[in-house]
């Protein structure tokens, strides 16, 4: 079988695209530079973005987007608004914290609380028929970094579909999207479960499904430490500080990428318990937990899917 790879940097990642067909290796190229495009509507680390111009006139006056941003920022305030844990508004406490980046500190107590005072997404006003974005207060910021990466590479599959693509695997910065039929029996893909704790890249477990969106949030990655205690990137909109319980990581196995973003914000900071509530009956999310402690927590659906194969690891039993 052919296979055809390109590797680039974008998003403030690294990012794979892969396609198993002949004749559409051309794509590549071509998709490399949608994602160019949405990166510049969508990034708060490009001064030129949409939502930086945005950003840049809260508390002065609304702001014509085009429709792309527009939409994408509109699903993320209706999500932020259900209060769920999920906040599209928190963009003045990831500046202030800066996990992750050169200058990354603990904030006072007074600082963290001056700022949720703008991190409100109600104070975010929607005008549908002009396409446009108003931030109430100044100060205020909206970042795109919890459901960006999946809505383009909803988009990139799209593309691909649109053009003749029948199999094929977008990686944007462990954002995995996985397209038409898998390499495997059944038509299935062999999807590997990244280790919180070992090598990067190390599987911890391998479920097979068929075409699929694998979003991971953890924090093993991205956090520092200060006075012996360690703070990662996942903020509480309740408190301004990064999520305080036994998650370590959560794989969410969704339809689509944006979904499997938002969800897996969404289950990280309620845990496995309440997930397992906000999801109901629902069979179009699936969820992976791995617990501080090294439990793995499953959704009742993937048992007799989902193997473990590192023995640091165990599997809690169905309830």
């Amino acid at each position: 079988m052919s296979k055809f790879s390109r590797t680039f940097t974008g998003l403030g990642t690294e990012n794979v695209l892969t396609l198993y067909e002949p004749k559409v290796d051309y794509l590549l190229e071509k998709s490399e530079n949608l994602v160019e495009k949405y990166e510049s509507i969508l990034t708060i680390n490009r001064m030129n973005s949409e939502v930086i111009n945005v950003n840049n006139h809260a508390g002065k006056h609304p702001v014509v987007v085009s429709r792309i941003a527009f939409e994408i920022i509109k699903k993320a305030v209706l999500i932020s608004r259900a209060n769920l844990g999920f906040n599209v508004a928190i963009g003045p406490l990831v500046k202030q914290w800066r996990v992750g980046f050169t200058g990354a500190n603990l904030p006072s107590k007074t600082r963290i609380k001056e700022l949720m005072e703008i991190t409100n997404p109600r104070d975010i006003i929607l005008d549908q028929e002009n396409s446009s974005v108003f931030l109430k207060h100044e100060g205020m910021k909206i970042d795109l970094g919890g459901i960006g990466k999946g809505y383009i590479a909803d988009a990139l599959k799209d593309f691909w579909i649109r053009n003749g693509v029948k199999k094929g695997i977008i990686n944007l910065g462990g954002n995995v999207l996985l397209v038409g039929q898998g390499l495997r029996d059944f038509n299935r893909w062999k999807i590997g479960i990244q280790s919180p704790l070992g090598i990067r890249d190390a599987s911890m477990g391998t479920v097979e499904s068929e075409g699929c969106s694998v979003v991971t949030t953890g924090i093993y990655e991205r956090f520092f430490s200060k006075n012996g205690r360690r703070y990662h990137h996942i903020f509480d909109p309740k408190t301004g500080y990064p999520v305080d319980n036994d998650v370590l990581a959560v794989t969410v196995i969704t339809k689509t990428s944006v979904d499997g973003e938002i969800w897996s914000s969404l289950a990280f900071y309620n845990g496995p318990e309440k997930t397992k509530k906000l999801i109901g009956n629902s069979d179009h999310v699936k969820y992976i937990f791995i617990m501080k402690n090294r439990d793995v927590i499953i959704s009742d659906d993937l048992y007799g899917n989902f193997k473990i194969v590192d023995p640091n690891y165990s599997l809690n039993p169905r309830k």
